[in-house]
């Protein structure tokens, strides 16, 4: 008989609470000219007239970063290898997958006029409206890493870090003062497909070994991963766990304090890959 009906897999689907810390305006485009809309709209979901922050938007902004935060102490050439390794390119699929971001609750949204500049003469171009909204608005969302090391998710760690500095932009305008948002994790769901106690996996190529064996009386995940002369050993901590025919799945509550505790090892490890994937 052949092996199991599915391969090893780890998934990791974690949750976001995307902040607006200042007015954020994700627009749909110029809209047509009629009277009390806006000439730049913001994306709405069609089912409920709510504004939403596209998958592709969170993507693109998290692509974006982390391009950015690595190309300081990395080559060019690593951070984009391992930047297409996670989100894809032409010629590999993506490893990351983004949901729609949705507001927690019913967000305001307002209007504000706008003067653009003549490039070569310096005079007024012309007037446009800008929709956007308010500051204080939170948006949920969710990311699914298929078969990615544990210890990526350190990269949110970053993000958090640099979004309470003020440093972190989304959607448009930004130069305007719009789109600096707060993004932390807030819980994850761990599922390892045909998995058991102890579950060893090659990730990235094979080129990452990811370890992971389960303690179920402390509910505490023990996780070691090795990468060439690398290795780190961190812990997770669940809060429930289901046992399925084809998977088992972990619940860690609060994602941004495992993370945390762990931040120094999982920032190495995340070093290494650059250098080594």
């Amino acid at each position: 008989m052949g092996g199991p009906l599915f391969p090893k897999q780890l998934v990791m689907k974690l949750s976001l609470t995307i902040r607006a810390k200042s007015p954020l305006s994700v627009g749909a485009g110029k809209a047509e000219t009629l009277p009390g809309i806006a000439d730049m709209p913001v994306i709405r979901d069609p089912r409920t007239g709510l504004p939403v922050i596209p998958g592709s938007t969170i993507k693109g902004f998290l692509r974006g970063y982390l391009t950015k935060i690595f190309s300081a102490v990395h080559s060019a050439e690593k951070v984009q290898k391992f930047v297409e390794k996670l989100f894809g390119s032409q010629k590999q699929a993506s490893l990351v997958y983004f949901e729609d971001a949705f507001p927690e609750t019913p967000v305001r949204t307002e209007v504000r006029a706008h003067i653009r500049i003549n490039p070569v003469t310096g005079g007024v171009a012309n007037l446009f409206t800008r929709e956007y909204v308010v500051e204080g608005a939170k948006f949920k969302t969710e990311v699914t890493f298929v078969n990615t090391p544990l210890s990526i998710l350190g990269v949110f760690c970053i993000l958090r870090d640099l979004s309470e500095h003020g440093v972190v932009r989304i959607g448009g305008a930004k130069s305007r003062g719009y789109g600096q948002v707060e993004v932390r994790p807030d819980e994850m769901k761990l599922l390892m497909f045909a998995g058991e106690d102890h579950v060893a996996l090659k990730l990235f190529g094979g080129k990452v070994a990811v370890e992971m064996s389960t303690l179920r009386d402390s509910k505490t995940i023990r996780i070691e991963e090795k990468l060439g002369g690398t290795k780190e050993n961190y812990e997770l901590h669940y809060v429930s766990m289901e046992d399925h025919v084809l998977y088992r799945m972990f619940h860690i509550k609060d994602v941004e304090k495992e993370l945390e505790s762990n931040y120094e090892k999982l920032l190495s490890l995340i070093h290494s890959y650059i250098n080594n994937v």
